[in-house]
């Protein structure tokens, strides 16, 4: 019996389809809204954040959606603002309930952690470019 590739593509094609129809059916596949019915201050948000405020304000953890933001006891994501770094931004972060960990005026970088719920106010901010989950160091330990 020959192994025909094509064939194989096409039913790992059609059962990677089918699983992900039988997912969004059970809402166990979360995506945000399309960027273009976004809010200019949504559109700021990466789509990993997007996915937790919005999983957030449902209150549905039962049924939620692993992503790579890194969130504490207190409902306080760590995030990367994009942003001019400015005395003024740093106190509204703070004022919104945030822990600034780092800024850097230079990368025009604010590393903060900051309640989920406050972060669309961030982005709502003309001097805010973007908001995304922090970056963070992994070490790569061998066997």
């Amino acid at each position: 019996m020959q192994f025909h590739f094509r064939s194989f593509l096409a039913c790992v094609t059609v059962s990677l389809t089918a699983a992900i129809c039988l997912a969004a059916a059970r809402g166990q596949l979360a995506t945000p809204r399309n960027k273009s019915s976004q809010s200019a201050a949504e559109q700021k948000i990466d789509s990993q954040l997007l996915i937790e405020i919005e999983q957030r304000e449902r209150a549905s953890r039962s049924s939620a959606v692993t992503t790579i933001v890194r969130i504490d006891g207190k409902g306080r994501a760590l995030v990367d603002l994009r942003a001019d770094v400015t005395p003024s931004l740093l106190k509204t972060v703070r004022s919104a309930g945030g822990v600034v960990v780092s800024s850097s005026v230079e990368y025009h970088s604010i590393v903060a952690w900051v309640p989920l719920a406050k972060i669309k106010r961030l982005t709502a901010r003309a001097d805010v470019r973007a908001i995304m989950p922090a970056a963070e160091a992994t070490t790569n330990r061998g066997p």
